[in-house]
């Protein structure tokens, strides 16, 4: 779903084993296909690449699953996730999102 996504908005998606992550610079592209696409963002994680590797950022986690059962879930939890890639995202920095339809 998250490669289905980027390509809708020309995005690049970069593959670290089995994780799909979105360059930060993209981070807000990416949320707008969400949106349109009316999936809820669950949760983020931030990482950093050293060589072949994906390393988790500890300061670069957040769990918006609490926003599933609300009214305007999608909207909600796209409105979260731009605030927290913007406060916490960085040049080099990549996310991996988890989405529900």
């Amino acid at each position: 779903m998250i490669s289905d996504l980027a390509k809708s908005k020309s995005l690049g998606v970069k593959c670290v084993s089995s994780l799909e992550l979105i360059p930060f610079e993209s981070a807000g592209a990416f949320l707008d296909a969400t949106e349109e696409r009316g999936l809820t963002v669950l949760g983020i994680e931030g990482f950093r690449l050293e060589g072949d590797s994906a390393v988790p950022d500890i300061k670069a986690i957040a769990d918006f699953s609490t926003l599933l059962n609300e009214r305007d879930a999608v909207a909600d939890s796209a409105r979260a996730a731009r605030r927290f890639v913007s406060q916490v995202g960085r040049s080099g920095m990549f996310f991996e999102f988890v989405l529900a339809e």
